[in-house]
């Protein structure tokens, strides 16, 4: 799915069609399951895991870059590659140390 097929979903908002979770990574519950069972009773639709009810992208700013290489299926090294270009191009920040701190996505608000 492209970026743009994903921000149109997020601004459409949880329809027939279209629901968000904010579920923890590994941990499915019934909820997930309730949603793709109306689904293919239905008409089919779109799940987004990692957005609250009202359309806010969760994330989980502690992954590690070997936990964002193998989410992502690449390497480390081109993990870190990506990291430096979205730092040059201001649409992330490091926030805190190497050990602790967390990346910050720039909204899309901020655009403006």
């Amino acid at each position: 799915m492209l970026v743009d097929q994903v921000r149109q979903l997020l601004a459409q908002g949880e329809g027939l069609t279209v629901e968000f979770k904010s579920v923890e990574s590994g941990k499915l519950g019934s909820p997930v399951f309730e949603t793709i069972a109306a689904f293919s009773n239905r008409y089919g639709g779109h799940l987004l895991r990692g957005v609250a009810d009202d359309g806010a992208v969760l994330g989980n700013a502690t992954l590690s870059r070997g936990e964002l290489a193998q989410a992502a299926g690449i390497t480390e090294r081109q993990v870190s590659r990506l990291l430096t270009q979205l730092r040059e191009r201001g649409l992330i920040t490091r926030e805190g140390g190497n050990r602790y701190g967390r990346w910050k996505v720039r909204a899309a608000e901020d655009d403006a």
